[in-house]
Parts: structure tokens; C-alpha cells; sequence
């Protein structure tokens, strides 16, 4: 039995992967707890034995020890397959821990599109010359940074983690290696759910 399927992104300056794994379906765990706390009938012979006895407790709410017990228990049978995507940056010389950040199914869009943002943003500086070296921070998050550095006809865009030493690393892209980077993203959603199906095949 497989936990999770990973696969390589071949993306520049960067190692990327993409890692599809069991998660729990919360709402079919809760739905299955509350189904365990429905009302007896309230007409006919149910209706009857109800009363001879006291009324059943009430349902214990989700956050409660019980629903955390019944959780557990059910955890394996109520799954779903999801993904996301872990980018690796080294550090110089390769002689530091690498810095890295993960990137959800949920999150992956707007991650995109804080690169092409940046990507229009350094085509449109290219095509006006400036003097001195340029800086402008295009996203900052609690995972990673996105900014563009350099002066005329040498632009990048810079993508920045922390290593857990709490150093910062960076990779560079020009326009080309942003523009391979940002289209081999948006195939990861297709490529997913193609992995998704295999992992569940693998554990059926």
C-alpha cells in the first residue's frame, strides 16, 4: 500500500515536486458521526418504544472527545486523494540545508499569478531603458517572496525561500525560464488528478 506518488517537475533553476497524497474527507467523517445521532421515528411502534425509555443523549458536537475518537477510528476508511506541489532552493555551494515551500491545489492559481504579474511586469521594464539597478517586491508571503532585481536589458525574477537555518535563498529567472516555469505550472493541475487516480488504484 502507497501513501503518496511523487514526480519531478523539470522546471529551470529550481527543484520542484509533485506530491499526491491521502487526505482526510472531513465532510463525509462528519456526515457518518452525525448519521450515528438521528432521532428514533416519531410515530408508530418506534414512536412506542421511545417512550418506555429516557430520551437519548444528545449528539456530541465535532470538537468533542467522542467525534475525535470516532475520527481517528474512521480516518482510513473516509479518504480522498489531494495534492501539492514542494520547491527546493539551494543554498550556495550546496553546503546548506535548502530552503523550501509548498504550494496546495487550493493555492496554485494565485501563486501563477503572482508570476505572470511579475513576468508582464519585466517585459514591460525591458522594452524602457533605465539607469541604476532596479527592485520591486511583487509578492510577499509567509512561504516564500517574489521580487524583480536589475537593470536595463538584465532583468530577473528572483524567487526566495527560508532554509530552516533561517537563511534566505534565492533563484533567478529571466523571461524565458519564467515564462517555461509558469506554463509547466498550469499542466500540474491534469497531471494530478491523472497521479490521483493512480494512487487510488494502488490502495483499492
Amino acid at each position: 500500500m502507497s501513501e503518496t506518488i511523487s514526480e519531478r517537475i523539470d522546471i529551470p533553476n529550481i527543484y520542484c515536486t509533485l506530491i499526491v497524497y491521502f487526505v482526510a474527507d472531513d465532510i463525509k467523517i462528519k456526515v457518518a458521526f452525525d448519521a450515528k445521532y438521528q432521532p428514533l421515528p416519531t410515530t408508530g411502534f418506534f414512536s412506542y418504544l421511545k417512550s418506555l425509555f429516557n430520551s437519548p443523549p444528545a449528539k456530541p458536537s465535532h470538537d468533542s472527545k467522542e467525534f475525535y475518537a470516532f475520527y481517528q477510528q474512521n480516518l482510513n476508511k473516509f479518504r480522498k486523494p489531494s495534492w501539492k506541489i514542494e520547491f527546493r532552493i539551494s543554498g550556495p555551494d550546496h553546503r546548506y540545508n535548502s530552503a523550501g515551500f509548498r504550494v496546495s491545489a487550493s493555492d496554485l492559481f494565485e501563486f501563477i499569478q503572482d508570476l505572470e504579474n511579475g513576468l508582464n511586469k519585466m517585459k514591460v521594464l525591458s522594452e524602457n531603458s533605465f539607469s541604476g539597478v532596479y527592485s520591486s517586491q511583487i509578492k510577499k508571503s509567509y512561504s516564500y517572496e517574489l521580487e524583480i532585481k536589475g537593470s536595463t536589458n538584465n532583468l530577473s525574477l528572483y524567487l526566495s525561500a527560508t532554509s530552516s537555518s533561517r537563511y534566505v535563498f534565492s533563484e533567478s529567472f529571466d523571461v524565458n525560464n519564467a515564462e517555461i516555469l509558469i506554463n509547466k505550472l498550469k499542466l500540474v493541475p491534469e497531471r494530478a488528478s491523472v497521479l490521483m487516480k493512480d494512487l487510488k488504484k494502488i490502495n483499492a
